[in-house]
């Protein structure tokens, strides 16, 4: 249909070419002259995603190829503009949209920044073809990489080093990033953090990805020496031995540490609270487990309301720093013994806690709602309790009794 108008006189050439084209759907504008096979035809579309915009070709480029495409826009700039509104991202302006072309071959990019989600505000380029076809982007896309990690790091309060570089055909996603956070305990410390887990998931700081575990765990205990070898590799479960500043050797595992206790020898000394009991705090230590103490039921006044809390002691009245309302219930026995009762009722009253409305009182893990616990039956289980401890013996109750999984011998159902 499209033939040689050689045949076709000058005067119909131009409403015989116009009603040809109108036959492929392509309608051309007012004023169109028929000028010549290589002269351009302006014209629209009725429908398609071209509908919208003044398209161009010669007759010439008509025999050879019937199809429109992004060559044929008088203005693929405006187009792409388009594009990337709809998509909700923003063209770089300062982009060369004269060499653009569609194929795969083209080292053109075209240069956005989406205006939502995690990659807001980051640099993203992808080859014409894929935008156009409305391809999803990863961080292959970006384009420049070692700017857009820093950025996403930032925004996730993490500071990357200045001399981070990415070396060429690296996989950003399972890429280890140096990094400082910007506030927290960890503050000033290097993390070495895998990007996937930090962007995709929003990890947080983990001592595990702390790099310099070491430095972190002396800023904790300056004045104690660390006799025991920390590495990158180093796991929070692992036990540490220390020299504390009054000569005391003192072994415990890396997360209690973190969690802020200190030497229990000087504690059990100082008859203070000794925090930071574990199976095996007291399993290393045995003489701080042998050492006497106390497990209470008291009624503390918060800063709310009334509590029944169940803690442990050395010396009840100077850990209650006069809190303490009334004292129910008082068991005197070994360390170890105590904790294991310790532990015992408070996971049997896990279900009454009511520390979360007085959190700024010392010790509101501990806090249990006084006006629906019966305390004279809890005393009356505390009691059969200790009785089961001292024949047993602290470490079979504690692994018949407290390991995770175990069931305990009462329930809640006779505590109300």
């Amino acid at each position: 249909m499209l033939k040689n108008l050689n045949k076709i006189p000058l005067k119909q050439k131009t409403s015989y070419t116009s009603k040809i084209l109108r036959k492929f759907g392509l309608f051309v504008l007012k004023n169109y002259k028929f000028k010549g096979y290589n002269s351009i035809i302006l014209f629209k579309v009725k429908k398609g995603k071209y509908k919208s915009y003044i398209l161009k070709k010669t007759w010439n480029q008509f025999l050879k190829y019937k199809k429109i495409n992004l060559k044929s826009l008088v203005d693929p700039k405006k187009y792409i503009f388009d594009l990337a509104k709809k998509r909700k991202v923003k063209i770089e302006k300062n982009f060369n949209y004269t060499n653009l072309r569609s194929n795969k071959r083209t080292s053109d990019r075209v240069i956005f920044t989406p205006k939502y989600g995690k990659f807001k505000d980051i640099q993203i380029g992808q080859s014409l073809e894929h935008f156009l076809k409305g391809y999803g982007f990863n961080p292959g896309n970006f384009y420049k990489p070692e700017q857009a990690i820093k950025l996403l790091f930032f925004k996730r309060k993490r500071i990357v080093l200045d001399s981070f570089k990415i070396s060429k055909n690296t996989r950003i996603s399972s890429l280890k990033v140096p990094n400082y956070p910007l506030s927290g305990k960890f503050q000033g410390f290097l993390f070495i953090s895998n990007y996937s887990k930090v962007v995709d998931r929003n990890d947080g700081f983990e001592f595990k990805n702390l790099y310099e575990k070491k430095k972190f765990i002396q800023s904790l205990i300056p004045n104690y020496k660390i006799l025991s070898s920390i590495d990158s590799n180093t796991k929070s479960e692992e036990i540490v031995d220390t020299l504390c500043d009054e000569n005391h050797t003192w072994s415990t595992k890396i997360t209690n540490i973190i969690h802020g206790s200190k030497c229990l020898h000087c504690a059990a000394e100082n008859k203070n609270q000794i925090g930071g009991e574990s199976f095996d705090t007291y399993k290393n230590n045995p003489e701080i487990a042998n050492y006497f103490s106390n497990t209470y039921i008291v009624l503390i006044k918060g800063k709310n309301k009334k509590h029944l809390k169940i803690g442990i002691a050395n010396n009840i009245l100077k850990r209650g720093s006069g809190k303490y309302i009334k004292i129910y219930y008082k068991f005197r026995s070994k360390r170890a013994n105590c904790w294991c009762l310790e532990m015992y009722l408070k996971k049997l009253t896990y279900k009454y806690r009511s520390g979360h409305k007085d959190k700024d009182v010392n010790g509101w893990t501990e806090f249990r709602d006084y006006k629906k616990i019966n305390r004279q039956k809890l005393i009356l289980i505390a009691k059969k309790t200790t009785k089961i401890i001292i024949k047993y013996g602290w470490r079979k109750f504690y692994k018949k009794y407290l390991t995770r999984g175990k069931k305990l011998d009462h329930t809640y159902n006779e505590i109300i």
